[in-house]
């Protein structure tokens, strides 16, 4: 048995032993205990089972957690899944293509993966329920196609793009289980953030009664021109997300769009690191065809977020902003900060992003770390 079988094996046996998450089966969520709900119908992009995680809290508030891992836009992406056997595998991994056991792993399992998802007192939104609707499919939630490829073996395959599906059945048990949230907060991390504003209508809609709502992305800038094709043609989003994506920016699009539909109705939020290594990394890829950081790329990454902020700004509502410079263990920028632990422990000028999301909930917006935006 190969060194990654024993680890992967390994990781298998400790969930099985110590269970995280309880398979919810009757729908009855008991308080402070998160469960995973496994949603018949709905598919990951490798054909995989197909989950929700949720926790019910002990307050009337809502946040709905949009998860991120990767996108496909290709064949050759399409090749590159990231099961959690290829990368243990130390396998190039373009996108999610099945939520268990990478997901589970990586949000209630790693340490350092904690944040605005953990339990803990010192956790501003450990009272709030959440819903998590997971990620699998690289369609940044959007996903209406079945994409055939053919795969390193010259095995044909088939990529279930089904995100907008999936999500549009998450949402039905969201509004089930918390039908009238006294505060609504849409978030996501990463493809999850790209999500945020695409879905946010959506979500908003369901939830007419509620006046109190909050979008924000966390870690999202990506620029293409091939945009409105990936959306129309590989993903085939549904028409009312796709019409609005016209530019380079698809996150800009998004927001804008958003901002057609609801205007000041929401408080709009962004957060990110300066030259932030995972988005460099597949900015690489788009533009020199290479999946791989350089400093280069960073560099490059740190003055369009100068830009991505100021369109932003220019949408005709009040947006805030958290900028950050945190640090990942090999010294590059972090990717994703909302389920990270420097959510409550990571500060800009004195304030962490748990201590500036948790003020913009309540009315107090405001902008932190601006002056590290490269000019």
């Amino acid at each position: 048995m190969e060194a990654w079988e024993q680890q992967y094996k390994a990781i298998l046996e400790e969930m099985e032993k110590h269970p995280v998450l309880h398979d919810l089966e009757n729908d009855e969520l008991q308080p402070m205990i998160w469960y995973k709900k496994w949603l018949v119908g709905c598919a990951c992009g490798g054909d995989y089972p197909y989950c929700m995680y949720v926790k019910k809290g002990r307050s009337d508030k809502l946040l709905v957690f949009m998860i991120g891992g990767g996108l496909s836009i290709n064949e050759e992406t399409a090749r590159g899944p990231g099961t959690l056997k290829r990368i243990l595998q130390g396998k190039v991994g373009f996108y999610t293509d099945e939520v268990q056991p990478g997901n589970e792993r990586w949000f209630f399992r790693l340490p350092e993966n904690k944040g605005i998802l953990t339990l803990e007192e010192n956790n501003c939104f450990a009272d709030w329920n959440i819903a998590m609707v997971n990620y699998g499919t690289g369609d940044f939630h959007i996903g209406q196609r079945d994409f055939s490829y053919t795969d390193e073996n010259g095995n044909p395959q088939v990529l279930h793009h089904r995100g907008y599906a999936n999500f549009k059945a998450c949402l039905a048990h969201i509004t089930r289980w918390f039908p009238n949230p006294e505060k609504l907060l849409i978030a996501g991390e990463s493809a999850g953030a790209f999500a945020v504003p695409a879905i946010a209508g959506d979500v908003i809609a369901a939830f007419p009664k509620c006046t109190d709502v909050t979008v924000c992305s966390d870690s999202a800038l990506m620029l293409s021109d091939r945009w409105p094709q990936i959306v129309r043609e590989t993903w085939n989003a549904p028409q009312h997300i796709a019409e609005g994506v016209q530019t380079d920016n698809i996150l800009v699009d998004f927001f804008r769009q958003l901002v057609g539909q609801i205007g000041e109705r929401a408080r709009y939020l962004f957060l990110c690191g300066v030259g932030d290594t995972a988005l460099t990394t597949f900015q690489n890829y788009f533009d020199i065809g290479i999946l791989a950081y350089t400093p280069e790329g960073a560099a490059h990454m740190g003055k369009a977020l100068t830009r991505q902020v100021e369109q932003l700004q220019a949408l005709g509502v009040p947006f805030h902003f958290y900028i950050h410079d945190f640090k990942q263990p090999d010294g590059l920028t972090q990717h994703m900060t909302l389920a990270a632990s420097t959510f409550l422990e990571g500060q800009v000028s004195g304030i962490s992003p748990m201590q500036w999301l948790d003020d913009a909930v309540n009315g107090k917006t405001y902008n932190v770390g601006m002056d590290l935006l490269p000019r």
